[in-house]
């Protein structure tokens, strides 16, 4: 879309081009993975355990808060895991499990090029076990770091003013100041 020219008034923003791109990738790919698997698994025998299959999608703990610094990536992690879980709470009665992977920061080739603080760092092989586990106990949100996800919902309930206030001061804080991943 066309944006007004900046002026020193102008607000820090997100570009547009951006926000389609994290919605179509975190959100609709998603769907576009998880609806087709859905329609295969009904019609799916179920198994001795009564299941007929397993899906689970990423989402993140930056769906937990309402951080101004990456508001479309929050947004579209937040509506994976809403609609993980709450699809997940129709889809248990016909045997296919839904689940929400709400993960902090995990070590791969994507986060090697942030160069900001990454709390809860947590490497590949002990988020997939983590995942596993957590399928393997039918969690419908399969939650890691603990301790990070607790912090960012609390950060969530506060006061927006006084949430704000403490994002903004942080190095990525600002719509536009988070650079999207180079995914080549």
């Amino acid at each position: 879309g066309t944006r007004a020219p900046t002026t020193p008034d102008s607000p820090p923003y997100e570009p547009d081009a951006q926000v389609y791109r994290f919605f179509q990738t975190n959100l609709e790919g998603v769907l576009n993975t998880v609806l087709p698997a859905l329609e295969v698994m009904r019609g799916q025998p179920r198994g001795a355990d009564g299941m007929r299959g397993r899906i689970c999608a990423i989402s993140s703990v930056a769906g937990l808060v309402s951080y101004p610094g990456t508001p479309s990536y929050g947004a579209a992690k937040a509506a994976v895991d809403r609609f993980m879980v709450a699809t997940g709470g129709n889809t248990k009665k016909a045997g296919i499990l839904l689940s929400s992977v709400v993960c902090g920061f995990l070590n791969t080739p994507m986060t090697a090029n942030n160069h900001f603080p990454m709390p809860g760092m947590t490497d590949v092989d002990n988020a997939s076990r983590r995942i596993l586990r957590g399928l393997k106990r039918n969690e419908r949100r399969i939650v890691f770091p603990l301790w990070l996800a607790a912090g960012s919902r609390f950060m969530d309930l506060l006061p927006i003013k006084l949430a704000e206030a403490y994002y903004t001061n942080q190095p990525t804080g600002a719509a536009g100041s988070m650079p999207e991943p180079d995914l080549s």
